[in-house]
């Protein structure tokens, strides 16, 4: 836009706050000699003052010479009684003292900064300073490392340049669990109400965990109960002045886990609160969404959710005024940032921690988890996180321990975390996601059609059964399961486990809960199951360490007289 252009704009935008106030502004019009920005009256008491306001979308502060310019230019009609109040909104506060000085000296001329000007409509800035201090405190900042998009380029600069832009779709950021999704939206969260609170112009963040949206909340209870009902709440808060102000582009609203919010909801609950979350991509609003791949239950649900198309009949039909989202993905963490968060980590615990780390375990454990048989297995956020965890403690051997404690650590943390999550142990304890985890691993792992990964709606109903309480809908119990286990999203839709030795230690749990709990397996049955122990399947099996298993699997060998792989025997011989 031109200089012209982007001045209109600044003066249009204090135009709709006093609209929002509540005033009558009359933009653009000729007083005596003097072409006014804005002029509005406002009565007290029954008497009318009329004010003019000159906006100034000047890149830097004003000066005591461009504020003599300004009243100079106005004095007449103060003079003359046309107007009885000068009001400048600029972008900067005031800095020189000379300038300061003039406004405090000068009668009937005020200013305000475009932020202190919307602070008097909804106040933010209780609420973010309550925000920067918890962000401050949980330390974040100290091993945050910045995303970078699948190709290669920042999330942080893609998202910068898009707050700035006037594109008006939405963004999805959509990756796998322990990505780095949240800690994003905390970290941009927390850089934006920084520069707010610095008097710098821009939006204000506000943070949504959709993890706590019950069943088709309305928008109106959603948004009160993230700002009116915070401690410290935001100033003048009501729904109509917020929704009015979002529309004019003042905020960026951050919507994060819609995974989370999809559990337990049927899909006309999840598609009528999805609605609800769409009427905030208004005008010039700006919203961010952000979740797991594993939230969609089928291609056309993502379809309809993502982009508004909805399938009648053979034809795809786009829902009248439903945004369209714009996907971006997310990449592993490559070695440097895997070895920068580690020590970033490390160093934090070192001084917040209950347990005292020496330098000497910290060089030694960083040494130990930056090993490159780790690499691959800790190039998520949250695993490199677990394994520091882990690390912290000095009684704990690294190099000591076997691949199968490092998985079920993982698996438990990871379970846990779901479990943490509003409204999740209501139905499922950790045990039975654990179960459930290891039939899906076993599943994908022996179907045919699902040998290079499945398409989630093409996962049989008989999956689920097992696990579904008296009452509830299948479709319920599916988008709870599947947004809480561990599978990703590759090209077209198919999704696989975040890494294959995941599913590997999940399909050794399956045949070690089958033979335990079915010792009276059949033949074709027990054929199978051994047919499908590859070598790193039966690597975790031995790891477990469980003699009685290895008899019982021998003897199930010898009764039903199974062929087995000589390498099984082979790798038998050199167990540790």
């Amino acid at each position: 836009m031109s200089t012209t252009e982007i001045g209109d704009r600044f003066r249009d935008e204090v135009t709709e706050l006093l609209r929002v106030r509540g005033f009558s502004p009359i933009s653009e019009i000729l007083s005596g000699h003097k072409r006014v920005d804005i002029l509005f009256e406002e009565t007290t008491f029954g008497k009318a003052r009329r004010y003019a306001v000159e906006a100034k979308n000047w890149s830097a502060p004003l000066s005591k010479t461009d504020l003599e310019a300004i009243y100079g230019g106005y004095a007449s009609l103060l003079l003359n009684n046309k107007i009885d109040e000068l009001l400048v909104v600029s972008r900067h506060r005031l800095t020189s003292p000379a300038a300061k000085n003039f406004i405090q000296d000068t009668p009937h001329f005020s200013h305000l900064t475009f932020n202190e000007f919307q602070e008097s409509i909804l106040g933010f800035h209780q609420y973010l300073s309550a925000y920067v201090y918890a962000h401050q405190s949980d330390g974040l900042e100290e091993y945050y490392i910045p995303p970078v998009l699948d190709d290669g380029r920042s999330l942080e600069d893609h998202i910068e340049s898009w707050l700035s832009s006037d594109s008006k779709h939405p963004i999805a950021i959509i990756a796998g669990y322990g990505m780095g999704k949240t800690s994003f939206a905390r970290h941009l969260a927390f850089q934006l109400a920084q520069r707010f609170l610095a008097g710098e112009p821009g939006r204000v963040p506000i943070l949504v965990a959709l993890g706590t949206i019950s069943r088709e909340q309305s928008l109106e209870g959603l948004v009160g109960t993230v700002l009116a009902g915070s401690n410290p709440a935001v100033v003048n808060y009501n729904f109509p002045t917020f929704s009015h102000l979002n529309e004019l582009g003042r905020f960026v609203i951050f919507l994060d886990g819609f995974d989370e919010m999809k559990h337990m909801m049927s899909q006309s609950e999840f598609y009528a609160t999805f609605d609800e979350l769409n009427k905030l991509a208004r005008g010039r609003a700006k919203v961010i969404l952000s979740g797991r791949p594993t939230a969609f239950l089928s291609d056309s649900e993502r379809e309809t959710v993502l982009r508004g198309a909805q399938k009648v009949g053979r034809a795809t039909v786009s829902k009248p005024g439903a945004p369209k989202y714009t996907e971006l993905k997310l990449s592993l963490f490559s070695p440097d940032q895997l070895r920068k968060f580690i020590r970033s980590y490390m160093e934090r615990h070192r001084r917040v921690g209950n347990i005292e780390v020496s330098d000497s375990l910290l060089q030694k454990r960083q040494i130990e988890i930056e090993d490159k048989a780790h690499e691959e297995l800790i190039s998520r956020p949250i695993h490199a996180r677990m394994l520091a965890d882990l690390a912290t403690d000095p009684g704990f051997s690294i190099g000591g321990l076997s691949r199968f404690g490092l998985y079920d650590h993982f698996v438990n943390h990871l379970i846990a975390q779901e479990i943490r999550k509003p409204g999740r142990g209501r139905l499922y304890r950790a045990t039975d996601r654990r179960l459930f985890l290891a039939d899906l691993a076993w599943y994908l792992w022996t179907s045919e059609s699902s040998k290079l990964g499945c398409r989630l709606d093409d996962l049989p109903d008989d999956l689920f059964l097992a696990y579904k309480p008296d009452g509830e809908d299948l479709m319920s119990v599916k988008r709870d399961l599947l947004s809480g286990s561990f599978l990703d999203e590759k090209a077209g839709g198919v999704f696989f486990f975040s890494h294959r030795s995941f599913q590997e230690f999940l399909v050794a749990e399956h045949i070690w809960n089958r033979m335990v709990d079915e010792p009276n397996l059949t033949a074709t049955v027990a054929d199978h199951m051994v047919q499908m122990i590859s070598p790193e399947v039966f690597d975790f099996l031995r790891d477990r360490d469980d003699r009685d298993f290895f008899k019982s699997l021998l003897s199930l060998i010898s009764e039903k007289k199974l062929l087995v792989p000589l390498e099984m025997f082979v790798r038998v011989r050199q167990r540790p």
